[in-house]
């Protein structure tokens, strides 16, 4: 990553109006509506080799060196929770192994998860009263799914199994992505008895790729987002897979998802188009920033400076849509495609988010 740069923005809340379904393009400021509600927005970002936490455009928290944020929730009471890696190097600066990382308030929060190469955390949840995540932690060399509920580990995994992503349902059990033997499958985990109530194949492993995976649990569907990557070109190929009989289906070429979500009845994707462009001894990946609105493509690279990704969607309680833009200048916020804040911020990775949204009290004829 190259230098931060100093953050430009103080806005203090971001003003919006409950959207309708037009699911704009871009990240524009035309149609301002009237103001109704505001939200704040916490940002986990990754702009050096310490990562960030940021309160609407503003620095809240640095959480050390060496480390990196992978997801964050904010509680009703304002306590913000952060999980994470820290990696630790060698005399020359190699990564040697990875430590999994919890903070509150930006502080760290002491737990011995074990410290083996390829430890990392996926994602974090804010469930009313409690928090959760879930990680891949390694034990010689063996890797387990696990998942952590307020700090402690309320369900292991067996050996060989890697968890990409954790979404939770109405009824509080847990869903996870895993990758076990080469099979990718959607796991249902109860909340009261820790056990997996159902399992699901989504998709099979090949030799010579990598996946990942994104997820969201609706009230009455669950959609998957994967992406294939080819270790030997550096191609992507995205696939979404969403229940009800609809299985897998490949996302239009050169694409890659990194969120997904439901909004209106629409399957929302969020992620880039891609140009691979390859030399003798390196590899240069475009990207231009997107929106799939049911398989239908949206460009969101407007203002942008250099490559561009729509990093991260989000439906909130039915009632708004917001997606999060990663640019070379920095990152942009957005509402159904209206845009409320900008940070910037040079080449910081943004891996994760939360928002508090509250009803502003508008004066009449004002």
């Amino acid at each position: 990553m190259k230098n931060m740069t100093r953050i430009s923005s103080s806005v203090l809340a971001a003003a919006l109006l409950v959207c309708g379904l037009a699911f704009t393009s871009s990240c524009s400021k035309e149609n301002t509506p009237q103001v109704l509600f505001e939200a704040t927005f916490y940002l986990g970002v990754n702009p050096n080799d310490a990562a960030c936490i940021y309160k609407s455009g503003e620095l809240l928290y640095q959480l050390g060196p060496d480390s990196y944020i992978s997801g964050l929730a904010v509680m009703p009471d304002g306590t913000v929770y952060a999980c994470g890696e820290i990696q630790n190097r060698s005399e020359s600066g190699e990564v040697v192994s990875e430590t999994l990382a919890m903070w509150k308030d930006g502080q760290r929060i002491s737990k011995d998860l074990g410290t083996e190469y390829g430890n990392h955390f996926n994602k974090m949840i804010s469930a009313g009263d409690k928090w959760l995540c879930n990680a891949t932690l390694f034990e010689a060399g063996v890797p387990h799914g696990i998942i952590i509920e307020n700090g402690e580990v309320v369900f292991r995994s067996a050996d060989n199994v890697k968890f990409l992503t954790m979404d939770i349902g109405a009824s509080g059990d847990s869903y996870v992505v895993a990758s076990e033997e080469g099979t990718l499958s959607l796991w249902r985990i109860s909340a009261s008895t820790r056990e997996i109530t159902s399992t699901e194949v989504i998709a099979q492993s090949e030799e010579g790729y990598i996946w990942d995976a994104c997820l969201y649990v609706g009230n009455s569907d669950i959609a998957v987002g994967l992406n294939k990557f080819n270790t030997t070109d550096f191609t992507t190929t995205a696939y979404c897979w969403v229940n009800g009989g609809l299985g897998l289906e490949r996302v239009e070429g050169n694409s890659a998802i990194n969120s997904i979500t439901f909004f209106g009845g629409y399957l929302v994707l969020a992620g880039h188009h891609e140009k691979v462009t390859l030399a003798q001894d390196y590899a240069e990946i475009q990207t231009t920033a997107v929106q799939w609105v049911n398989g239908y493509p949206q460009d969101f690279s407007y203002g942008c400076t250099g490559d561009s990704d729509l990093r991260l969607v989000m439906n909130w309680n039915n009632m708004f849509i917001f997606q999060a833009v990663e640019h070379d200048g920095g990152i942009q916020i957005c509402n159904n495609g209206a845009a409320l804040e900008t940070v910037n911020l040079q080449y910081a990775r943004l891996s994760c988010w939360d928002v508090t949204v509250k009803e502003k009290q508008v004066t009449p004829g004002v």
